[in-house]
């Protein structure tokens, strides 16, 4: 009881993000986590395909990173080479490049992404996001069936980026943490009667 106490006091970020990493399958347990981490002056980032891992991450003493594997239904292999298509090929620029670098995407981890606000650093508009997930797995895949041929428009050796937006509707702040509670088991960027105590 003394080491955990003596942890939890002089490494608070590191402690709670452990035992984040020990419930990431339990909404109610990781919510309980991240309330006593904020009420110990650690904040938690969000879920972000360009920063985050399958664990929970400790950036610093002041700030726990979201693990991937906190949402539900992702794969921890889509995650690995998440990761690895990051570390190999820098920074995803959207929805199109992602689909394009990571292999064994579906439909479902994509939606999981996007509804967890992954995306949110590189377009904070999940609506358009999530209305373009076919559009992307698309184009993903004519880029895998083309591969090894060369564009007219590409550099010599290089394959053409395929972006094709079609138009779909922002989600309003209830839909949007809706869909959050949906895929984590609790809201992450707000809470759903915020409106109404503005209101009073």
């Amino acid at each position: 009881a003394y080491q955990t106490a003596y942890l939890k006091v002089h490494h608070t970020a590191s402690f709670i993000a452990a035992n984040l990493c020990m419930v990431m399958d339990d909404g109610d347990k990781m919510r309980l986590f991240i309330n006593d981490a904020a009420e110990n002056g650690v904040a938690l980032l969000m879920p972000d395909i360009n920063q985050s891992e399958w664990f929970f991450s400790v950036p610093d003493e002041h700030h726990i990173r979201f693990g991937l594997g906190g949402i539900k239904g992702v794969s921890r292999a889509v995650v690995d080479e998440l990761v690895k298509a990051r570390e190999e090929g820098g920074p995803f620029t959207d929805i199109f490049d992602f689909a394009a670098r990571v292999p064994g995407l579906n439909a479902k981890f994509f939606e999981g992404f996007i509804k967890a606000g992954a995306f949110d650093s590189i377009d904070p508009d999940r609506g358009k996001l999530f209305g373009n997930i076919g559009q992307a797995l698309g184009a993903a895949q004519s880029l895998k069936q083309n591969a090894g041929q060369d564009s007219l428009f590409a550099e010599p050796g290089q394959t053409e980026k395929i972006v094709s937006w079609v138009d779909a509707p922002s989600w309003s702040e209830r839909r949007k943490l809706a869909e959050e509670k949906s895929i984590l088991g609790f809201w992450l960027t707000g809470h759903m009667f915020d409106q109404y105590r503005e209101e009073l």
